[in-house]
């Protein structure tokens, strides 16, 4: 339910207004840099909702994820 919620409440909000490209790409960021964290990827049930959630937010979502997975690794491995 609240995937669902989310994904339609951040694609509604963003049509209206200025600058909406940007605004959705912001969107698009805080999805993939949040659902990066490692207390996402540790839990079977919410990993499953994080995939539904990055597959709504489309390649920029993907894109941030990923970076914000190799930040999480980096940042793991300098101590």
């Amino acid at each position: 339910m609240y995937k669902i919620s989310f994904g339609k409440y951040y694609y509604h909000r963003d049509t209206e207004g200025t600058d909406t490209d940007f605004h959705k790409m912001i969107n698009q960021a805080l999805l993939g840099i949040y659902l990066a964290d490692q207390k996402v990827q540790r839990q079977k049930e919410v990993k499953k909702m994080a995939r539904h959630l990055l597959n709504k937010g489309g390649a920029p979502a993907y894109f941030f994820f990923f970076n914000g997975r190799i930040m999480a690794n980096l940042r793991s491995k300098m101590g």
